[in-house]
């Protein structure tokens, strides 16, 4: 969670000095629940005050990142996945019929459920606060639609560019490796742009291709490519590539579905660490006074559930900052 998703100068020079995880916990220590309004930019969250017994899970306000969640018999499991949740054994991997019927007549699964029965996942500007054993979901952020109709198109034209500039450069952030996935569509298009004029040198982007020319958008990627000199990177999916990408799946992994094999993320997006979930790690603090850096998250494994004990099960790999 960078600096930047502070808008509080006083929680911003916290999470600078001592990291987000520790910004964080002490605008949950000070409003509680309501030490959402006070973070931006995606995120996922999960705060355990162990002391008091009580929990708080969120997402942002877009639903970028994810979390899922169960509350068999009083526990409160969670993760980034429905997948990693239902790996809990007093979760179970039962299959939701109505997620069933979903997929086939919707194809796909609507939020809240999950293809897992009594698994649930967060929708955007949702968050879960767990007392005492129970339960409470609500939104502390709900789209606000105000039309007042006073200005001009003209008038809202530079605004409006103002505001996508400013949404590059909060995405971006300190990260000096980030690309975008380039379509050749409006909306990747732009992103391409601004990431090239918000770092002031090439945006490094990502296109993907198809044999089957009534499927293929490779024409219109090259067009935005050559229109914002971008660090352009292509490549056509094969057969072969659909085979093994069945294969991972059905083996529970996750397919490299772009092609590409670097480290570089083709995805404008912050870096998931401080009081974030991630894949399978996650950092937490039992409480304000234990301040953990935030540059060594407590690393999990595939899903957390609280309260078994004292604190989350979690692997030995956690530091306290010097």
């Amino acid at each position: 969670m960078p600096v930047k998703q502070f808008a509080d100068p006083e929680f911003a020079a916290i999470a600078k000095q001592w990291g987000s995880a520790v910004a964080l916990l002490e605008a949950y220590r000070r409003h509680g629940i309501d030490c959402l309004q006070h973070v931006g930019g995606a995120f996922a969250i999960a705060v355990v005050d162990a002391e008091r017994g009580n929990g708080l899970l969120a997402v942002d306000r877009m639903g970028i990142r994810t979390l899922s969640y169960a509350n068999p018999r009083g526990l409160l499991v969670f993760g980034t996945s429905a997948e990693a949740v239902s790996a809990h054994p007093a979760v179970g991997r039962t299959l939701s019929r109505q997620a069933i019927f979903d997929y086939l007549y919707c194809h796909m699964v609507p939020a809240p459920g999950t293809i897992y029965q009594g698994v649930n996942k967060l929708r955007p500007g949702e968050c879960v606060v767990f007392r005492q054993g129970a339960l409470e979901k609500r939104y502390y952020w709900r789209l606000r639609y105000e039309d007042s109709g006073n200005c001009s198109v003209e008038a809202l034209k530079p605004r409006f560019r103002t505001l996508l500039r400013e949404a590059a450069d909060r995405a971006i952030g300190a990260d000096s490796d980030v690309g975008a996935f380039l379509s050749g569509g409006t909306d990747s298009s732009t992103v391409a742009g601004l990431l090239t004029e918000v770092r002031g040198k090439p945006a490094k982007t990502y296109s993907i291709g198809f044999a089957a020319e009534a499927f293929d958008e490779m024409a219109y990627a090259r067009i935005a490519a050559r229109h914002f000199a971008t660090d352009a990177h292509e490549y056509y999916v094969t057969p072969r590539d659909v085979v093994e990408a069945i294969i991972s799946m059905a083996q529970q992994a996750r397919p490299n579905v772009s092609g590409h094999r670097d480290d570089l993320r083709a995805q404008l997006k912050t870096r998931s660490t401080d009081s974030m979930i991630k894949g399978s790690s996650c950092l937490l603090a039992k409480d304000p006074i234990n301040r953990l850096s935030g540059d060594a998250p407590l690393k999990f494994a595939q899903a957390c559930v609280w309260p078994r004990s004292r604190i989350l099960l979690y692997s030995r790999e956690w530091h306290r900052r010097k």
